[in-house]
């Protein structure tokens, strides 16, 4: 998802300000359980590795003349 807003400074001038967001709802799909996880005394049944990258948000600013 991105958001853009130009922001006029002068006639010659603008700025353009950017945000841009991977993830936006943040929501965990998590991985089945491997075989090294399922070895005796080793938290067997959990499941606890994640599929999915965390959120990652990236901000910009471009300026034009």
């Amino acid at each position: 998802m991105g958001i853009k807003k130009n922001i006029r400074i002068t006639e010659r001038f603008s700025a353009e300000a950017s945000l841009n967001v991977n993830n936006v709802l943040n929501h965990n799909q998590l991985l089945d359980p491997s075989l090294s996880v399922l070895t005796p005394g080793t938290g067997f049944g959990q499941l606890s590795a994640e599929g999915t990258l965390p959120r990652a948000m990236e901000f910009g600013i471009r300026v034009n003349f």
